[in-house]
């Protein structure tokens, strides 16, 4: 199989997925979408759940984990982790310098954060529900004028 050549904002950087389900296949789908030279590392026997779509882009090896070679000089390692709950992990990560964005229900959602400060959510006759997203290819406002007033 020939090298995956790409250009994007990523070109250059180095990411060693490991095999595994919906999230950690899609997320190194986009990065290798946006240039990022993506290794997927599949247990012996290969990927006991294949699908070509999430595997655009990305160099598949079989490799067996338990010899540290593989990942030596990675600059992502991106591995699915369930070993703590949401709130162990953003407890653990709080002072660490990473992005972190914990995934929130919808009744938590209004009152996090970094999800109150940009006005994501917006309060129309009593009810707190998602702001509409900003369309600058129109000029009329898409929210409510009542709806304005009262994130204000």
């Amino acid at each position: 199989m020939a090298a995956v050549v790409a250009a994007g904002p990523l070109a250059g950087i180095e990411v060693v997925e490991f095999g595994g389900i919906c999230p950690l296949p899609f997320c190194g789908m986009l990065l290798a979408d946006l240039g990022a030279d993506i290794v997927r590392i599949e247990p012996p026997g290969g990927d006991p759940w294949p699908n070509p779509v999430t595997a655009r882009g990305k160099i598949c090896v079989s490799l067996d984990l338990k010899t540290r070679e593989a990942v030596a000089d990675c600059d992502i390692l991106a591995k699915l982790f369930r070993t703590r709950t949401r709130d162990g992990w953003c407890s653990l990560l709080a002072e660490a310098d990473a992005c972190v964005a914990p995934v929130l229900e919808l009744h938590e959602a209004p009152e996090h954060g970094q999800m109150r400060a940009p006005r994501v959510h917006i309060e129309v006759d009593g009810i707190t529900q998602p702001a509409p997203a900003p369309r600058f290819s129109v000029d009329t406002l898409a929210v409510p004028r009542t709806a304005i007033s009262s994130a204000l």
